[in-house]
């Protein structure tokens, strides 16, 4: 199993700070864990809110979707696989 964070900081070494107690304390309880640092300054697909997200990264899953969120979405599916 997987557990990965998506990290929104503005410097790659603060996200890698903040977030390797975290990292580490999931590895030692056996998950494999990854911090994937994006940037999240600019808006990704087309919906705005936690439902209206997931439903349209669902969407991306079965084929449909904004490229840029088909992207992301791709990528996070691969790594979780």
């Amino acid at each position: 199993m997987s557990l990965v964070y998506q990290v929104t900081l503005t410097s790659n070494v603060n996200a890698v700070t903040r977030f390797s107690p975290q990292v580490n304390a999931s590895e030692g309880q056996g998950v494999r864990t990854i911090a994937l640092l994006t940037d999240m300054e600019s808006p990704i697909g087309h919906t705005i809110g936690n439902a209206l997200e997931v439903a349209e990264a669902l969407q991306c899953l079965q084929g449909h979707g904004p490229d840029d969120l088909m992207e992301l979405v791709c990528q996070l599916g691969e790594l979780v696989l």
